[in-house]
């Protein structure tokens, strides 16, 4: 028969400080109900004055360091390159991933330059022997594509 520690749900105690009354790190309002409401206690709990191990609020710089200045700062200083990306995107923004060209701007060979190389990795060529077009024969996401030389006459 399991003992008394294998039969709980709960973590051995850590020697964390228990709760006294008026203590602020007790959650009074409770569980969010959505995410509205858990962004806003986020940001609550953001705004509020970091203290360190004792109790004592942080000051930096002679000001009184905030919960989320404390974060930014560790993170800024992370080895953890998600720490420091997500630093930096916060201060300067969000890296692009996506990348938009306007190909109607470009001439012929401009667009063969920048759309070739990608056409080659799914095996279409654009050379076509008598540089009447596309010859493919090839998959693309699970679709098969079937191209066969595009000509200025109309089929006959």
């Amino acid at each position: 028969m399991p003992d008394e520690q294998e039969r709980t749900n709960t973590a051995p105690n850590r020697g964390g400080k228990p709760f006294k009354k008026g203590d602020p790190r007790i959650n009074r309002k409770g569980r969010p109900r959505s995410f509205d409401a858990l962004r806003e206690l986020a940001q609550q709990i953001a705004h509020e004055t970091a203290t360190d191990g004792s109790g004592k609020n942080i000051v930096i710089a002679g000001h009184t360091a905030t919960v989320a200045e404390m974060i930014l700062r560790t993170w800024a200083k992370s080895s953890n390159a998600q720490l420091a990306r997500g630093f930096i995107e916060i201060a300067y923004g969000k890296v692009p991933d996506e990348l938009r060209i306007d190909l109607s701007k470009l001439d012929d060979s401009e667009l063969l330059k920048a759309v070739g190389p990608i056409l080659a990795r799914f095996g279409i060529s654009l050379d076509a022997p008598d540089g009447e077009g596309v010859q493919a024969d090839s998959q693309i996401g699970g679709e098969s594509m079937d191209a066969s030389p595009v000509t200025d006459t109309p089929a006959g």
